[in-house]
Parts: C-alpha cells; structure tokens; sequence
C-alpha cells in the first residue's frame, strides 16, 4: 500500500508516533511511489458466513489478513493495507459496500477508505491498525465485513485483490518487530469465496424409523418424502453434541426416500440435510512417495475424490498450532483431484477444504 520509509522510522515507537510516520509515509507516496520491497508477506483469506442462500436472503463476506508464517517472529504488527473487492455475478448476489465494517481498523477519515464503486465491485479500499497492536501477527485480523443479497438464483464468487485507482505502492505495509525496512505485499491464493443463490422454495421432510424383523444385529428402516429439487441425505451423530459433528450415511444422496442402518451402538441420532449441491461424503487425502530421492526434495502425490459444483483446494501448514494459518497450495483450485508436491525441509500437514461453486 505505501511507498518505503527509512528504517530508523520503523523503530518501536509510540501510538502517536507511528500515527505520525504513517501520516507521512502517506503523503510520501502520494507524489512517489517507492519500490516494493518483499513480495507476499501477508496471506489474505475471505470467506463467507453461508455459502448456500435463498433468493432474497443475505449472508456477509469477511476478509482477513495475517503475517506468513515465515516473517512471524520478526514481525512486529500490519499496520496498513489496500484491496479491491471484486464480485463475478452482480445479477446473482448483491454487496452492500456502502454497509462495509471496518471494526479492527482504525478508520481514521484522514487515511481509510471504503474505496469507491465499479458496478459489482469496491476498487481501492484501504485502512491502518495503527490502535490495535499485534495486528495481523499471532491471529488472522478481519479486515471487513461486507453484507451480501442473493437477487437471483444462480452462483456468484467474491475475490480479493491489491489495491488499484490509487497511487499507492503496495497492498500490504508489516512493520517489523526491531526496526529496519518494512515488509510488503499480499498473497491472494486463497481470497475467494463462493456464493450459490437457491429459489425461496421450502420443503418440510420428516423422518420415520421402524425396526426389521430378522435375526443377527438389530436394523431399522429410515424412510422419509423427499425434497424435489434437491439433494437429500440422511446423516447420523452418537451424540446431540459430539465433536465429530453429523456425517452421512453410506450411498448418499438418498433420494429414494429410504435407507437401512444396523445398530451399532447403545444410541444413534438421524435427521435429513436437503441441498441443492450434490454431498460431498467422505473427504479423504491419499499420499504417496513418488520415486526419487527421500528428505529435501522428495516428491509425494496427493490424491482424493472430487463431487461436481464443489471446488477443492489442498492446504498446508507446518505445525498443527491453532495459531498457525493453513496456506492454499500453488495452482488452486485443485479440481482435478490431484497435484504434485516437493518435500522442502520441516514437516508439513496437508489437509482438503470443499466448497461450492
């Protein structure tokens, strides 16, 4: 977002020190932009609180923000940032920019924005987390909150880019924790987030169980009238509140309206999920070494199913920390259920995130 300041202007300093660095840094690059100075410092993520909505229904778009894992420790806070928000069906889902949050930025008038309208896009928005110190560092920060309105049936993505319009010289300014030049730019591989607009139709199922006479394990009939339209699967959980969540039953979707489960347990709880997306059923990676050398520069094959109207993306993080954020894999979307990855050195964790088209 802004051009370069000497490293002595970067030492730790007090809010209104910073304030008055950053007053100048923008007035700097306002007649020159600087060069930037690391590419990517900051991993950008968006994501939506629903994927699935009805027509005339809304959800909320959110941006974050975080420091890469690689410039964490000497990493002192983000403390400036520039973005476009750009939306690929204006006729499918409306963004309320004018509504935009900025609740962790400063949202100082001398030096934000909300940016300025491009039919179903906001060019140009910018901020500073100049009284929220750490910003961006241990925890991803939420750059905005947009409300979104489904105004017709179909399927809309909301992606999130530098910054244009402005003459501003990078994305992303992250003061580093001891002084020195400031680390800069923005890694948007995995800032999309996709929107499916349903029609307004509902559709109320209830589901019946009845035992089956016979001899072995005990079974039970689960029948049920199906949605049309839809996608109608009957899951299960051991418990209301288990931390494993609802899962499928075997054969899914179950539009026949019925399905035989064997009791397995001393209790087990069903409903019926209907969607107008296929399910997913059981995520699962498959790794496997591929010939050539082992340690640094072995190769794995990463390998997993894939559903229509969904996209996949493999993600990756070094440690299993809470803190730490997961990074989408080069090339994503992964569609084609499968890539090629090179052992760098330190552990990896891989895992597989869906979502609708």
């Amino acid at each position: 977002m802004l051009s370069r300041l000497p490293s002595n202007d970067l030492r730790p300093r007090t809010p209104a020190g910073w304030r008055a660095a950053l007053l100048f840094a923008l007035l700097f690059v306002l007649i020159g932009s600087g060069p930037n100075l690391l590419a990517q410092a900051v991993a950008v993520t968006a994501r939506l609180d629903t994927n699935t909505i009805s027509l005339g229904g809304s959800t909320t778009l959110r941006v974050f923000a975080q420091v890469i894992p690689a410039l964490r420790a000497n990493s002192d806070q983000i403390f400036a940032w520039y973005v476009d928000v750009l939306n690929t069906n204006g006729s499918v889902a409306s963004a309320n920019y004018a509504a935009m949050q900025k609740s962790s930025s400063d949202n100082d008038p001398k030096i934000s924005s909300i940016g300025t309208n491009d039919g179903p896009n906001q060019r140009g928005i910018f901020d500073t987390f100049l009284n929220l110190p750490g910003a961006g560092v241990t925890n991803p920060v939420e750059l905005m909150a947009i409300p979104v309105t489904g105004v017709s049936t179909g399927q809309a993505r909301f992606m999130v880019q530098a910054g244009t319009t402005l003459p501003l010289s990078t994305d992303f300014l992250v003061a580093p924790l001891h002084g020195g030049d400031p680390m800069t730019g923005g890694d948007y591989s995995a800032a999309s987030a996709d929107l499916r607009v349903v029609s307004q139709t509902v559709c109320v199922t209830r589901l019946q169980i009845a035992p089956l006479a016979g001899p072995g394990p005990v079974r039970f009939l689960l029948t049920f009238t199906p949605c049309p339209g839809g996608y109608n699967t009957v899951e299960y959980r051991a418990a209301i509140n288990d931390s494993v969540g609802w899962r499928a039953l075997p054969g899914a979707p179950h539009n026949s309206g019925s399905v035989t489960v064997t009791n397995v347990g001393p209790q087990q709880f069903f409903r019926v999920n209907t969607s107008q997306t296929p399910p997913l059923g059981d995520l699962r990676l498959n790794l496997a070494a591929l010939p050539g050398p082992t340690g640094n520069g072995q190769r794995l094959q990463i390998t997993f199913s894939t559903v229509p109207s969904y996209n996949f993306t493999v993600e990756a993080r070094n440690d299993l920390s809470p803190t730490t954020a997961w990074q989408a894999l080069p090339g994503a979307p992964h569609n084609g259920g499968s890539l090629t990855v090179t052992n760098t050195g330190p552990p990896r964790f891989f895992r597989l995130r869906a979502g609708p088209l």
